[in-house]
């Protein structure tokens, strides 16, 4: 994990930071939420949760990604910076954010997103079926252990023999600590990361937790789980079926 992009990565980083901008100071409401606040508050944070969206999508180079709620598209937006035109198929259940949603896709110039719309178990049994392998699943949906756990079972026989699985706000509630904790436990599972990030304003050096990543892949025969704070961590890879990290100085 660097905070190293490319020209064209940089470009996108800058038009999706000014769209955020500009979003944050319109107070049109849709639904509960105003355009700001979902902009500010609701939508990934940018660093550096925003910009490893980038950075995974562009390391592992997925053929078809799939993200779980859409909202306005902010997330959409950085993953797809990172997928180099690649498809990306996301699925929102609230229709009143698919407009909004689209307006940030077009602002932005992005053509490689597929979005639909309704319930998303519905959605995915009837979508699944006729895509390639799904090799990146983002779930950002709904926060609960119930529809957490029941995403992963529709999805997981559709994920490829080497798929990454984000989930994101792990710690939100103690119903997504259950969530995690069951999917760090399963044995299709090989690889489970939980990520955090220090709060400066409280200490630094404790980090909260926020996404964890789930790595299926048939070649890793031992289950490796590792606890990475963002702050201290430079770079993370596999070696010998052990997860290695790099620490900066």
């Amino acid at each position: 994990i660097t905070y190293n992009f490319t020209t064209d990565e940089e470009n996108k980083i800058s038009n999706i930071l000014q769209l955020r901008n500009e979003l944050a100071k319109d107070d049109t409401v849709t639904g509960l939420f105003s355009m700001s606040h979902m902009a500010r508050i609701i939508s990934m944070p940018h660093n550096p949760w925003g910009l490893l969206l980038i950075k995974l999508a562009n390391a592992f180079q997925p053929k078809t990604t799939l993200e779980l709620g859409t909202c306005i598209g902010i997330s959409c937006a950085y993953l797809a910076a990172g997928l180099n035109g690649k498809h990306l198929i996301t699925m929102e259940s609230f229709e009143p954010l698919v407009p909004l949603a689209q307006n940030t896709f077009s602002s932005l110039d992005i053509k490689n997103i597929t979005l639909l719309c309704g319930h998303v178990p519905e959605l995915l049994k009837k979508h699944l079926p006729t895509l390639p392998s799904i090799d990146f699943v983002f779930d950002d949906h709904m926060h609960a252990e119930k529809y957490v756990m029941e995403y992963l079972s529709i999805i997981k026989p559709y994920l490829s023999d080497q798929a990454i699985y984000l989930f994101d706000d792990i710690m939100r509630n103690p119903s997504m600590e259950n969530a995690w904790n069951k999917i760090k436990q399963d044995k299709q599972v090989k690889i489970t990361v939980t990520l955090a990030k220090g709060i400066c304003y409280h200490d630094f050096n404790h980090p909260v937790p926020r996404v964890g990543i789930c790595i299926i892949d048939k070649d890793i025969t031992e289950k490796i789980h590792c606890d990475i704070n963002l702050d201290g961590c430079k770079r993370v890879k596999v070696e010998n079926n052990q997860l290695v990290e790099e620490f900066t100085a």
